[in-house]
């Protein structure tokens, strides 16, 4: 291996466009960080690919996987020829080879599905080497999967590739590539070759769509829908085989899934998925003196979930549960605040006016709350009753959060038209109070009965109340995104303020409209009163908006008083 000595000062960032190594190749950009970072270069006027790793000692990642990887010969594996040190790092270059996968359906668009099936067979021909060389890719995603202009692919293990020792146990942990890896990656079970299998139907998943999964917190494993692709049903079987949340429900080999990609009618003992296991519920409240309606020990049981959907790249829904509980002069005193906000502006910072307004929210109920309690008014203007008090925290509180976002908003151009919609309970005494701005709803069941608490700040929602469409009309209509009051669009904004009685065996449900514009309201009703825990509520009803399309992010809160 070839060295130069370099300069005395170390590099910390990665090398900059016009920088040269050994005098030998020009860096034009950086193509991907991480432990291997990974360059487009020119030699002479030839298009390269550089690879580098910082050393540590005599030893680099790349150093290491140039000696597990030495010893595969596939022509579709990525095998850089000029290795070589200068300064604190290792090289490796190989000819330009080709487009990457991801570049190619970022310019245009998903592949036919004929493509596609050509595409995996390739990488399950490849992995099925790697394999039989006890080895493990862990990184199969599409930024490290290469085609030249004839169809040929070659597969860039550099990185993550491991050698497998012992019953299912990789040599090391890495990193994940979020949409990607395997649940095993994440630590849900051992790694063996089935773990590649996952990252293989990941890739067909993405080709077949264009849609990375969002694979980014553990439920979502549970929940990956199946794409709609016309005249691909037997290539979506596989591929959904594939993504299985456990290992022993794929494909038993990069074989077996080979053959079944050749001929899906082969999947005749597809195994039944496993229910998917929602977290454990809250363990129910202990007996104990009631106290204004509820049970003064433990209070309500709350449970929230919200998911990305099916479309998104991003989720901008929030959820807040918060209870506050103290003693004071021999007291005990308790709240809870449960909101549901969804964030809406897009590329303006939706997903970051829905975490203003969460904090926001937050720190003024809480402090308001706490200067009460000690008996020392903040303004002449808090009201003594419970009722007005409680409706007047809220309202502060929201009004707050939207001065928050529109000053946020105001300060660059870029973020003009970020807001939110919001619905906020605080449970206080024997009531349910709510506020709430936008199209976020409120809901209050009891005795198997679910009523509406809030009111649509929506077009759709204004023409339902002056009688000119009926409520299954406004939910199919093409106009039900439009909305006329939202958190942070303007300098001061109008709140709605609700109260409700609440018993034990009450349900509050807080919901944007990802959650209930997929439901008619009796299907709704029919779901939110069945005798289920909070937890498995919430994770039902987003699993039937994922079933459905879920074209938007969905965010469910269920309080059982």
């Amino acid at each position: 291996m070839e060295t130069d000595s370099g300069a005395d000062r170390p590099r910390l960032g990665p090398l900059d466009p016009g920088s040269k190594v050994l005098d030998r190749y020009v860096i034009e950009s950086l193509l991907e960080s991480g432990p291997i970072l990974r360059y487009q270069a020119k030699r002479d006027d030839q298009p390269f690919l550089l690879l580098e790793a910082r050393r540590t000692g005599e030893v680099s990642q790349l150093s290491r996987q140039r000696e597990l990887l030495s010893g595969l010969g596939g022509e579709h594996f990525l095998q850089p020829s000029d290795f070589f040190t200068s300064e604190d790092f290792d090289y490796a270059a190989t000819p330009w080879p080709g487009d990457r996968l991801e570049d190619q359906v970022a310019s245009s668009g998903a592949f036919e599905p004929a493509e596609v099936q050509k595409l995996l067979a390739q990488l399950l021909e490849e992995l099925q080497e790697l394999h039989e060389q006890k080895m493990l890719s862990r990184s199969v995603q599409p930024s490290r999967i290469w085609r030249d202009e004839a169809g040929q692919i070659k597969l860039d293990l550099w990185e993550r590739a491991c050698s497998v020792s012992g019953k299912g146990e990789a040599e090391e942990v890495c990193s994940v590539s979020p949409g990607f890896s395997a649940p095993e990656m994440y630590g849900l079970g051992d790694q063996d070759e089935r773990l590649d299998l996952f990252s293989v139907a990941a890739v067909g998943y993405y080709l077949l769509t264009g849609q990375r999964l969002n694979l980014d917190s553990r439920e979502s494993f549970f929940v990956i829908p199946p794409p709609s692709v016309t005249g691909a049903d037997g290539l979506v079987k596989v591929i959904m085989r594939g993504l299985r949340k456990k290992a022993e429900e794929r494909f038993e080999s990069s074989k077996a899934m080979l053959e079944a990609l050749r001929d899906p009618a082969r999947l005749t003992d597809e195994p039944t998925p496993a229910p998917s296991p929602a977290p454990a519920p809250a363990p129910a409240p202990a007996q104990a003196v009631k106290k204004n309606g509820r049970a003064a020990a433990n209070g309500p049981e709350v449970a929230m979930f919200s998911h990305i959907g099916c479309v998104r790249r991003i989720n901008q829904d929030a959820c807040l549960e918060l209870r506050f509980s103290f003693y004071e002069k021999s007291q005990r005193y308790e709240g809870w605040l449960v909101t549901v906000i969804d964030g809406m502006g897009g590329e303006a910072e939706g997903d970051k006016a829905a975490s203003l307004a969460l904090r926001t929210i937050a720190q003024e109920v809480v402090a308001a709350d706490l200067s009460l309690r000690n008996g020392r008014h903040t303004t002449v203007l808090m009201p003594e009753d419970l009722d007005q008090r409680c409706h007047y925290l809220l309202e502060r509180a929201l009004r707050a959060a939207n001065r928050t976002i529109f000053e946020y908003a105001s300060q660059d151009s870029a973020r003009q038209g970020m807001g939110c919609t919001i619905t906020a309970c605080l449970l206080a005494g024997s009531k349910a109070y709510f506020a709430q701005v936008g199209d976020t709803r409120g809901y209050h069941g009891r005795d198997s009965k679910l009523s509406q608490v809030t009111t649509d700040h929506s077009l759709v929602g204004r023409l339902v109340a002056m009688g000119s469409l009926t409520q299954e009309e406004a939910r199919v209509s093409p106009q039900r995104s439009i909305i006329y009051r939202a958190l942070g669009t303007n300098p001061d904004v109008e709140v709605d303020l609700f109260d409700r009685e609440v018993a034990p065996g009450d349900r509050i449900v807080l919901c944007s409209d990802g959650v209930w514009e997929y439901f008619e309201a009796d299907e709704f009703e029919h779901h939110v009163m069945a005798p289920q825990a909070p937890q498995e509520l919430c994770q039902r009803l987003v699993d039937l908006c994922l079933g459905r399309g879920a074209d938007d992010n969905a965010t469910i809160a269920v309080i059982q008083c």
